[in-house]
This record gives C-alpha cells, structure tokens and sequence, in this order.
C-alpha cells in the first residue's frame, strides 16, 4: 500500500510539473495576461441554443495572443485571400469600449479610414473592391449612388455575408461626423448579430482599443466560472448542451489520470521486484562476493575470468575441468626407491 501511495504522489508531482510547464509555454506563446478570455454572450454562436466545435459559443474560453504577435485580417480581405478563422472569413478581436465596460469579442469585419472628400469627409473602406460574387460583380452598394470604395457615405450594403449569409448595412455618417480626417479603425459584428458594433455598440474600433486576438477554442470550461458567478441560466438557456460534454470531458481527464498513476505503479513495483534489483550488489558469474573474489590468488582470479571452451558431454566438461585446476593443487612427489621398499615391507608384516 505504501509503494501504491508513494506512486500516486509521483503520478501528481508529474501531472503538476506537466501542467505548469504547459502553462509557462502557452504564456510565453500567447504574450498576453491572462492568456485566455472567457465568452458571456451568445453574440458570436454559429447556432440558437447549442454550442458547436469550432465556433465561439457562450461559456467557451478561448486562447488569445497578444496584437503584435499575431496579424488582424478583416473579413473582406480574409474573403479575398482565404483567411477563415472560428467558422468564418477574418479574424476575430477582443477589444476594450472603455467607461468600465466589458470588452467585446466580436470579428472584424472591414477596415476604413476617414478621408478628405473636397470640403468634407468620406470613408475608404479596404478591400471592399475585391468583394465581388463568381461573376465579378460587386457585391455591395452605397445609399449614395457612389462606387468608389475610396470615397463613401450614407448607409453601405454589403450582400450575402457571413456564415449564415445575411445583408449587412453600415451606417457611414455617424462614424464620419465623430472622427476626424485620417482616423482608421475596424467595423466589427457578432456573427449571431443582425447589426454591427458602430457607431452604437462601441465607436470606431482603433489599434489601440484591441485588447488580444483570439486564436483558439477551449470549448464548454468557460461555463464553470458562468455558474460561479451566478449564470447558470444564461448557460441553460444559450448552450444547454454544453454541460454534459464538458462533464464527459472531465470524466475522461480523470480516467486518464487515475490510468497514469496506475502505471507508474505497476512500473515501479516490476522494477522493485526484478532480479537485478534483488541481486544488485552481487557479480553476475555465480553471485559470488567481490570480497571473495578480491582474496583469489591471481592464478584462480585468472581461471574465473577465463571462459571455458564449450565441449561435448559431461564427462569431458569434468575432465576439463579438473585439467585446469590440476596445475594449482599440490605436486605428488615421488619418494626415494629405498623409503617407498621399506613403506612396501611394513606392509607387508602388517597386513
């Protein structure tokens, strides 16, 4: 029980030193602390009430990257160079709206910037040129008439968006009246949401306003701390079915953990158990005593070193045998004629 013990406290210490070894590598990775954000709403689900692998769902935590380490692709130029990322077109940003708000995780959707315009201002929104259906054709349209994406107001239309396809409209003159010629920022949306962020939800969204970049999901381990903080409807009524898969998850986890201490264990106990072990202090030829072996004049310490040539049968084995001893065990002498007579004489009067 002691061993058994003994092997569950390394299989922890091993678990522990793994799990902080990740952590130092996901933070030096990430660059960002924490580096982790945890999702509140259900502005970014890809479904109405179930979560879904690859999307960012309520109660989901997801791996963020600190904004110089990772480049910010706006949907409109992720479309045109095939940058996707959590179910759609362009990267997806966590950005501070200040006065203590929560930040907002939203994708970016386009790039624009205020421009002179004559007398007046306009929006160049990046890309947009590029946003054009298999024919060529643009897809979008300005409440002004215009079709330069260099030079736009009024209310912009962009056409079949986003995953599920919706018809988006930017209204432009707000977000030109509150921002001054060469301002640049993201437009950004929910991709669960019918309007976009600006000029309501948060203003223009500028490099310095980006908190991180989310670059991973770690689906359903947000809805522990949603609980904790007294959401537990939210995530019944979002994701009802994101508690069950993350408690087979955490049933997995501890299976594996109890299968790895179970392991070590076993392998612990065979190698107490082996005869090298056992037998550690002894030689291999016969377990006899270095101490004894020390105290064997050279000749014999020679002879037990020495192999002997394989020969057939027992009895020339023996023979052998006794061949390479003979020259180390006492000399018969033979004694003179005239002793060996007398010896030969007493015998015989004695007999």
């Amino acid at each position: 029980m002691g061993g058994k013990i003994k092997s569950t406290i390394t299989a922890v210490a091993i678990m522990a030193l793994l799990f902080f070894g990740i952590y130092a590598g996901v933070m030096t990775y990430s660059g960002h602390d924490p580096p982790y954000s945890t999702v509140t709403s259900k502005s970014m689900q890809h479904e109405d009430g179930r979560s879904h692998l690859g999307a960012i769902d309520t109660g989901d935590m997801v791996l963020v990257r600190d904004k110089s380490k990772t480049p910010i692709v706006s949907y409109l130029e992720g479309r045109s160079i095939g940058y996707s990322k959590f179910g759609d077109y362009g990267s997806v940003i966590v950005y501070e709206r200040g006065n203590d708000r929560n930040p907002v995780i939203h994708r970016a959707l386009m790039y624009i910037e205020i421009v002179p315009d004559g007398g007046n201002k306009a929006v160049k929104v990046y890309y947009l040129n590029k946003y054009l259906d298999e024919a060529g054709a643009p897809m979008w349209s300005c409440s002004t008439g215009s079709v330069d994406p260099n030079s736009l107001s009024g209310r912009l239309t962009l056409f079949d968006m986003g995953y599920n396809s919706k018809d988006v409209v930017v209204d432009l003159d707000p977000i030109i009246s509150n921002n001054d010629i060469g301002a640049a920022g993201y437009i950004t949306k929910g991709d669960n949401n019918d309007d976009v962020d600006q000029p309501f939800i948060s203003p223009l969204v500028t490099y310095e306003m980006i908190e991180s970049v989310p670059v991973a999901e770690i689906p359903w381990l947000g809805c522990l701390k949603l609980i904790i903080d007294g959401k537990a409807s939210t995530v019944n009524e979002n994701v009802p079915n994101s508690l069950p898969y993350l408690g087979i998850v955490i049933l997995s986890i501890t299976i594996v953990w109890a299968a790895a201490a179970e392991i070590l264990f076993f392998v612990r106990r065979m190698s107490l158990d082996s005869p090298l072990h056992d037998n550690k202090d002894q030689v291999g030829d016969g377990g006899l005593d270095p101490q004894c072996l020390e105290q064997l004049p050279p000749q014999l310490d020679d002879l037990v070193d020495a192999p002997l040539p394989p020969q057939p049968g027992h009895i020339q084995q023996a023979e052998d045998a006794q061949n390479r001893v003979r020259p180390y065990l006492p000399q018969q002498v033979d004694l003179p004629r005239s002793v060996q007579q007398q010896g030969e004489e007493q015998h015989e009067e004695y007999p």
